[in-house]
């Protein structure tokens, strides 16, 4: 623990929800050792050093701040520039709708900024892997931060946040708090999944943050308000023990790198997630006017295609990724680019994408029969 932090039951959910050891009420990482860090809004900064400290594989973010806005704060840029600087994931919140102060589903501080993973609440329904029944949660925050394209798109995924029970006795507990430690344990189980032995690998929030979002189911009816889908934990530990991605560093402006990717047959869905890390000391607080993605990704299919339904694209901060469906033949050529959303796509596949200078990207697919 960082200090003296007082035990309150909402720090108790959260903690039970990534890393509970219950047999009968596990946490995400049921293995993972929790530090704390109580009063986020003091010593703000002093904290999240801390945890670096510490070594640890994620920090979880089950806070935030309203305001009467939707532009990105100093503790946006702060969490973001963490990331940047440390190599280390954290996830935030999308935030809760609220009924006082401001009424607004704005995504809140500090889930508005670059570099994070920021997570909305669903309600599954307690039908496990079925996935058709899921809604997202009522009051689970969607609306975009103000960026200069329109292209800032938040939350990126989403979790169960919904009647959550835990270890000791907690019931019926409700709000994205609790859905982000989900995707903080997640994150954490990456590396255990990769045999890597090392918690925090080089360029770990990008890869931790592509994997996350390309594994990732969705109900297309919420698909605007839950992110890129809902979290699954199996298709994350098979993307990553198949080594289903890839990774490289930008030496130069607008250099270009490509990968061909190979598909089971014309009908298989892919799904591709480029996730990279951007400097927010590079973009401006107050308006926003130079908050712009700083790599692109295309797809070019062999056999052209047309796209099959276009649709908001699921984004990283401060950028994109993309996802395809099932192909429907036509005369002009599958494209991915910013601001594209979903496309068909058809075997074999190059994946191309352009970076700025010293610019990082992890590449992750997933193939389903």
């Amino acid at each position: 623990m960082y200090g003296s932090p007082s035990t309150t039951d909402h720090g108790n959910v959260t903690a039970n929800c990534a890393a509970s050891t219950s047999d009968s009420m596990p946490g995400m990482a049921s293995e993972a050792s929790v530090y704390t860090a109580a009063e986020p809004y003091n010593s703000f900064d002093t904290k999240l050093g801390w945890f670096a400290d510490q070594g640890v594989s994620a920090v979880n973010c089950s806070f935030y701040w309203y305001d009467s806005d939707s532009y990105i704060n100093s503790e946006d840029v702060t969490i973001g520039q963490f990331i940047y600087d440390h190599y280390l994931p954290v996830v935030t919140i999308s935030g809760n709708y609220r009924t006082t102060d401001y009424e607004t589903y704005d995504v809140a501080t500090p889930g508005r900024g670059f570099n994070t993973i920021t997570v909305g609440a669903i309600n599954d329904k307690d039908t496990g892997s079925d996935l058709t029944d899921d809604d997202i949660w009522t009051n689970s925050c969607y609306e975009d931060p103000t960026s200069k394209n329109g292209d800032l798109y938040k939350p990126e995924v989403s979790a169960v946040g919904e009647n959550i029970d835990t270890a000791g006795g907690y019931s019926g507990w409700y709000g994205t708090s609790f859905a982000a430690p989900h995707v903080s344990g997640l994150v954490t189980l990456l590396s255990k999944f990769a045999g890597t032995g090392d918690p925090t690998p080089n360029g770990y929030p990008e890869y931790a943050k592509a994997v996350t979002l390309a594994a990732a189911g969705h109900d297309a009816s919420t698909f605007d308000k839950e992110g890129v889908g809902t979290i699954q934990a199996p298709d994350a530990e098979s993307i990553v023990k198949n080594g289903q991605y890839v990774t490289d560093t930008f030496a130069q402006s607008n250099s270009i790198q490509s990968y061909d990717a190979s598909l089971d047959s014309a009908d298989s869905e892919v799904r591709v997630a480029l996730a990279w890390l951007t400097n927010p000391q590079t973009n401006n607080l107050v308006d926003n006017a130079s908050a712009h993605p700083d790599v692109d990704l295309t797809s070019t299919s062999t056999t052209p295609t047309a796209p099959a339904s276009i649709t908001r694209p699921p984004t990283t901060p401060g950028g994109n990724t993309s996802a395809s469906t099932p192909p429907t033949p036509a005369p002009t050529p599958s494209r991915f680019r910013r601001q594209t959303g979903r496309t068909a796509t058809t075997a074999p596949e190059r994946w191309r994408w352009r970076g700025t200078a010293d610019s990082r990207a992890q590449s992750q697919s997933r193939r389903v029969a």
